[in-house]
């Protein structure tokens, strides 16, 4: 929009030729942002503080306010060519060319060469006006030779007088020659789709005087118009009022013509449409107002509205297309938009609780089942006012009568949780199934075979999120053989940190047709295969293979102190380590009286109760006296039922104890050789 506006001036620095950054108003003066606003065009003139560079022209304010683009140049100091202003500091003010002007000197009004003004309240020695606007002649102009109203894409108004004023148009009065013509020509052109209407009179009476032959090829509107009596000087003579025969009739009602359509019916009057191809009784049907009309073609029925557009179509296939001419189905709805409408509305007016619902049904000839609606989808309203819940209804019984509330199979809540099964999702998550049978609830992914299609295809369940950058999750996937040789498994997959968001989660773990849980691997961990196996299959339930052939942890154990054990292999071996490093201990102090706690030891033979093998080693209880911290557990001890906890030994904690005995047996056998080699000595051996 072009705006101009008092006191608008800002600072700006060296644009050179292309857009202007604007920097502030000067001190006392607005912002062009504040003056003219964001998006609106106006004059302007941009000057250097210090040199000699001027511009003049029009330019338009961006959407931020802070710029202004240089779109037409008026004048300049570049010989009316775009100035660049490549240095120093300019100023830019909303200007008022005086190329652009338009000003009075006394009764003349005076505006730029070549400008076009319109013709307003009286205006004289003007005598075009252009474009679309009105020209209001006030007194009383003499006009000769041909005035001409718009050109083929204009539209234009003649007004004579206002409200209260009667006015008079006379077109060749004076003209007594013979074989003179009048003739007022309306819409002549023949357009298709023009629309030519006369209209006479208004809510004031109206006099029609004819004196020749009136011809009326479209439909005439006219309001209080009467045929001519003995009495009424100046109406429609009888010779005259046969041209309205069928076109208008006594008593404010029209006739049915044979042809074209009828419009603008008031007051307590009908219309005879004529009923479908071959109806011998045409309907008729009551109007208080009809605005707009209906079409009747030998193949369809048309509502239209006052601008003459079809609305509503009713085809012989009794389809009804509502904004399509051409219905395809029953009831089909069209609006071309891309944005969310709302085209078509099912409306329960109860004051409480309701349901509004669409139903289905289809219908047979061979079931005395033919008109009971079977299924459908329904608003559920909490309350007057409140939310309320999508829902899904099939009634799958063979008996008569349409579905009801009780047959809801699923519904979407107010929150967007969704239930099948159940009428509370919301208690259970976002997206919950119940089966109210024994046999459980089944949510089934899958893909289809073709028959006899051989080869792995892949069920995938994705669990994570989407982005703008695309999805990041997990997924679990179901890998089935359709001819069933390898069996089928369930992976389990998730996405590397600081991978692409687009990448696809990469295999963690399955389980196999076997029922082995297998980590970093896809087949049982052998010495070509690395990974973990779990598995109650064969004799062997833990599997750990790696192709290193240095110290590899199989297993570590941590607790809240951090790795308290493991166990290795080295190329060779395996080793079980449990934790000792110095820098875990304190107190540290040499260990004495082995010998004798070794000497309490009741090292024993015996038969295991349940296959009766043979077995030697130490009883729990009695090694827990002498050295506790080879035994966990207690003595006879039982859980919550009744039934035993067992007690276990390591003997590995042995393992210090008996290595001090043999250092206090040495340093016996030691003391006792000395003895021996002094008395030798003495006797002379």
């Amino acid at each position: 929009m072009f705006t101009l506006a008092d006191r608008v001036q800002e600072t700006c620095a060296a644009p050179g030729t292309g857009i202007v950054t604007l920097l502030g108003a000067v001190t006392e003066y607005q912002s062009f942002s504040a003056g003219i606003g964001a998006n609106n065009t106006t004059y302007y003139t941009i000057a250097d503080q210090t040199g000699s560079n001027w511009e003049v022209g029009l330019g338009t304010i961006d959407a931020t306010g802070l710029t202004l683009t240089r779109t037409t140049i008026l004048a300049s100091s570049n010989a009316g060519s775009v100035v660049n202003f490549s240095v120093g500091t300019q100023n830019i003010w909303c200007d008022y060319p005086a190329g652009k002007a338009v000003y009075g000197t006394g009764t003349t009004l005076v505006a730029p060469s070549g400008t076009i003004l319109p013709v307003l309240n009286g205006g004289s020695g003007v005598t075009t006006s252009t474009g679309s606007g009105s020209v209001v002649l006030s007194a009383a102009p003499s006009l000769t030779g041909a005035v001409t109203i718009g050109t083929t894409s204009d539209t234009g108004t003649i007004t004579v007088g206002q409200s209260t004023v009667s006015q008079t148009i006379n077109i060749s009065n004076g003209a007594t020659a013979s074989g003179s013509t009048k003739t007022v020509n309306i819409g002549t052109g023949g357009l298709t789709g023009s629309t030519t209407t006369m209209a006479i009179g208004s809510t004031f009476s109206t006099t029609v005087a004819a004196n020749g032959t009136w011809s009326f090829s479209t439909p005439l509107v006219a309001t209080n118009m009467v045929q001519a009596t003995t009495s009424t000087s100046g109406y429609l003579t009888s010779t005259d009022w046969n041209t309205f025969n069928g076109k208008y009739s006594t008593g404010g009602a029209l006739g049915t013509p044979s042809s074209g359509t009828v419009t603008n019916l008031t007051g307590t009057a009908s219309i005879n449409i004529n009923g479908t191809v071959g109806a011998t009784t045409p309907s008729t049907v009551a109007a208080t107002s009809i605005t707009a009309p209906i079409v009747k073609s030998a193949t369809t029925l048309q509502l239209q509205t006052n601008g003459y557009t079809t609305a509503v179509t009713i085809d012989a296939s009794q389809n009804v297309g509502i904004g399509t001419s051409s219905p395809s189905k029953k009831l089909e709805v069209y609006a071309a938009a891309n944005s969310l409408q709302i085209e078509t509305v099912i409306r329960n007016d109860q004051s409480g609780t309701g349901v509004a619902a669409i139903g289905f049904n289809v219908s047979s000839s061979a079931s005395s089942e033919t008109t009971s609606t079977k299924a459908g989808i329904g608003l559920q309203r909490g309350s007057p006012f409140g939310g309320g819940a999508l829902c899904f209804y099939n009634n799958n019984s063979g008996t008569s009568g349409d579905f009801t509330t009780a047959d809801e199979k699923m519904r979407i809540d107010a929150s967007g949780n969704v239930g099948i099964g159940t009428a509370s999702p919301a208690t259970f998550g976002k997206f919950v199934v119940i089966n109210n049978t024994n046999v459980g609830s089944e949510i089934g992914i899958a893909t289809t075979s073709g028959g006899s299609v051989s080869g792995s295809h892949t069920s995938i369940l994705r669990l994570g999120a989407f982005s703008a950058n695309g999805f990041l999750g997990c997924d679990i996937a179901a890998i089935t053989d359709y001819s069933n040789t390898t069996g089928t498994a369930l992976t389990f997959g998730t996405v590397s940190a600081g991978s692409p968001t687009t990448t696809s989660p990469t295999e963690r773990m399955r389980i196999d047709s076997s029922g082995n849980v297998l980590v970093g691997c896809t087949a049982v961990p052998s010495a070509s295969v690395n990974g973990l196996r779990l598995g109650a299959v064969g004799n062997n339930y833990w599997i750990s293979s790696t192709s290193l052939t240095t110290s590899f942890g199989h297993m570590l154990f941590y607790n809240a102190n951090g790795l308290v054990g493991s166990i290795n292999t080295s190329g060779t071996a395996t080793s079980y380590v449990t934790s000792s490093d110095y820098r875990l201990k304190e107190n540290v102090a040499p260990m004495v009286g082995a010998l004798e706690t070794i000497a309490q030891l009741k090292p024993v033979t015996y038969d295991w109760k349940s296959d009766k093998s043979k077995g030697q080693g130490f009883i729990a209880h009695e090694l827990q006296a002498v050295v506790p911290d080879c035994v966990t557990g207690e003595k006879d001890a039982i859980d919550a039922d009744g039934n035993p906890q067992y007690q276990g030994i390591d003997t590995s904690f042995l393992v210090a104890t008996l290595t001090c005995a043999i250092q206090e047996l040495k340093a016996i056998i030691d003391l006792q050789q000395t003895q021996i080699t002094a008395l030798n000595a003495k006797v002379g051996i």
